[in-house]
């Protein structure tokens, strides 16, 4: 998505991104949680899922280029 464009273009200079790391099985955000960033999944995968009872339903798995929290 940002291929060609330098960081200060797209806001990746670090003065409006930063990089963060969570460990495997961490919650990144809740349901409930307003939209406050956007991610962009740079290594590893991201579960999206919604309890249902004793039952984890999953709704998606994103991996390296996808976005998470851009719809909240």
């Amino acid at each position: 998505m940002f291929e060609g464009l330098t960081a200060n273009s797209t806001g990746l200079d670090g003065k409006h991104a930063h990089r963060r790391i969570f460990a495997a099985g961490m919650n990144v955000m809740t349901i409930e949680q307003p939209g406050e960033a956007v991610y962009i999944i740079l290594h590893g995968t991201v579960k999206i899922h919604i309890e249902q009872g004793e039952r984890d339903v999953i709704l998606s798995v994103l991996g390296s280029g996808d976005l998470l929290g851009e719809m909240s």
